[in-house]
């Protein structure tokens, strides 16, 4: 008797291995063995402001990201098998765009997510290659910008493919986190620019200015006001703000410090020219300072009922000329640098000294320069972090006291920062 355990088995055609996976929205009909597979060509036009999703019956979506009332069809692409989408897209449009790209676990568009989103120059031909996130996937292009002229069509392709070219290339002007893969190759420090232009989402740059124009106390914190502010304390008092100019007077500024529960705290206040307005929470330490919408005529002084002072605002400054920095609430920061600017004398023997504040309670000395007699113009790196309400001050300390024109010692000091957002 034959045995039907022997039999070999009949070669079946590829095509008929696998069933096509792609929703019927303009998509090829294709195996899902190959190693690349087209996923579908669309044409379509888009509205400066508006959203129009080409593989949804090409549903133009008004000012909003997340409207899919109008959809009727919620399908997506499955990308499951693969590694990278493929983009060529072609815009005829006199107009910017912008392409996005929705992720998803559920073959269901409206609970998708927007995590790719890339600039289009008008009658400019993109390519670019995107990872796949999740099981699906949808695109969809954005107008930017109105011309006013007559608009072209956007043409598209979109490709599978199974190539691991996971760390893609990036543009210089799209919004990405520090933690996705890329390469920005370009001659110049483009980290820095991109923080500074606002193409990190994620971080963000930040400085402190203290200006010291003369040296008026043996230890002072590094701004024009006498002595030195003792950062340990943790009283919580009430605070007052004066400008030396009576034209400061119906003008809002705000402050930032350490309030009385250990949080960072900010208020509003609108000044009284000359006379006190009072700040509505108690603080502990004042970190900054910034005038809003207008420029301070005066001298600012933030200082307590007993006229400690807590923080200083140079006349025309708009913002606080104190070396002190807290980073912001929900952030982390990376202290990269010190500027040091200035004159030093034999006179008066002035050292500036950099400290760490940790919980208002710890003090760690980070740097001190000793140099005397000497013109002063050098960058100290530094790459301290800070959480929570760490605080980062500068102090001046003398052996003499000068006058202007005899001997004095001038600084000018520039903090800088980069935050970074808490995930």
């Amino acid at each position: 008797m034959a045995s039907n355990f022997v039999k070999i088995s009949p070669k079946i055609k590829p095509s008929l291995q696998s069933g096509s996976f792609f929703p019927n929205n303009n998509a090829s009909k294709a195996s899902n063995i190959n190693n690349q597979v087209l996923v579908g060509n669309f044409e379509t036009t888009v509205d400066s402001g508006n959203i129009t999703y080409p593989f949804n019956n090409d549903v133009q979506i008004v000012n909003t990201q997340t409207d899919f009332v109008g959809f009727s069809s919620n399908s997506m692409f499955d990308s499951g098998n693969y590694n990278v989408i493929k983009t060529q897209i072609l815009n005829n449009s006199p107009d910017t765009i912008n392409l996005h790209v929705r992720y998803c676990k559920d073959n269901d568009v409206t609970k998708s997510q927007l995590k790719y989103t890339t600039t289009i120059d008008p009658e400019e031909l993109f390519y670019r290659n995107i990872p796949v996130r999740n099981q699906y996937f949808q695109v969809a292009v954005e107008g930017v910008s109105d011309s006013g002229e007559a608009s072209g069509n956007i043409e598209g392709e979109l490709t599978l493919s199974r190539y691991t070219q996971m760390n893609i290339p990036t543009q210089i002007d799209e919004k990405v986190t520090s933690n996705d893969m890329a390469m920005n190759d370009r001659n110049i420090n483009s980290f820095n620019d991109d923080v500074i232009l606002g193409r990190r989402s994620d971080v963000h740059k930040a400085t402190r200015l203290g200006i010291s124009d003369s040296i008026t106390a043996l230890e002072k914190t590094v701004w024009n006001a006498n002595g030195s502010f003792n950062f340990t304390s943790n009283t919580a008092t009430d605070l007052v703000l004066r400008s030396t100019s009576a034209l400061d007077t119906g003008i809002d500024i705000v402050i930032t410090g350490v309030d009385f529960a250990d949080k960072i705290a900010t208020d509003r206040i609108t000044l009284a020219g000359t006379s006190n307005a009072a700040a509505i929470t108690s603080f502990k330490v004042i970190t900054d300072m910034r005038m809003v919408n207008e420029t301070n005529v005066g001298v600012i002084k933030c200082a307590s009922l007993t006229n400690n002072t807590f923080n200083y605002m140079d006349a025309g400054a708009g913002r606080s000329t104190s070396l002190i920095y807290m980073s912001p609430d929900k952030t982390s920061a990376v202290v990269q640098s010190l500027n040091i600017s200035g004159r030093t004398t034999l006179n008066t023997d002035t050292h500036l000294e950099l400290y760490k504040i940790e919980n208002l309670n710890k003090k760690t000395l980070l740097y001190k320069d000793n140099r005397t007699d000497c013109e002063l113009n050098n960058t100290v790196e530094l790459n301290e972090p800070l959480t929570g309400t760490d605080i980062i001050y500068g102090v001046l300390k003398s052996s003499n006291v000068g006058s202007v024109g005899m001997g004095d010692s001038l600084y000018s000091c520039l903090l800088n920062v980069f935050e970074y957002d808490d995930n």
